[in-house]
């Protein structure tokens, strides 16, 4: 399943993405975890406060259970009341530390996608197609910035 995903990814995000974003880990200074989240937060474009569809919220449209999640293991390193950005900047180390586990490099476009359509999901190949365009879209912002 892994090598299937691989192939469709790799096929598939070069025909989305323009540039070298895409391919690149997150991981370096240049790509690293704050411009991720500024393409994210830009990509959701949801204000303070307001409420997904399925519950999300804050800037970065994180899922009630995701946000739990990260805001205990925030407090199990003595951060007892989280900022927005913390718990994002929590749940980009958890996916990245997430797909390396799974298998999955964790390159922008994956980063991207599992963002939106969860780790298990990226990993299994189950994204839906919009995930796809989502990805592409914080892969396209990550290119264009400054």
């Amino acid at each position: 399943m892994r090598l299937l995903l691989s192939i469709f990814v790799a096929s598939f995000a070069p025909a989305l993405v323009s540039g070298r974003i895409a391919d690149t880990a997150v991981t370096r200074e240049e790509n690293g975890p704050a411009s991720f989240l500024a393409a994210v937060a830009a990509v959701e474009n949801a204000p303070h406060g307001k409420r997904g569809k399925r519950g999300e919220t804050g800037p970065w449209q994180l899922m009630p259970g995701t946000r739990r999640d990260r805001a205990r293991e925030l407090a199990a390193r003595g951060v007892t009341r989280p900022t927005e950005r913390q718990l994002a900047e929590a749940h980009f180390v958890w996916l990245r530390r997430e797909l390396a586990r799974r298998g999955v490099a964790p390159l922008t476009f994956n980063m991207a996608l599992a963002w939106n359509a969860g780790a298990a999901a990226t990993a299994e190949g189950r994204a839906p197609e919009a995930s796809y365009y989502y990805a592409r879209r914080v892969c396209n912002l990550m290119e264009a910035a400054p």
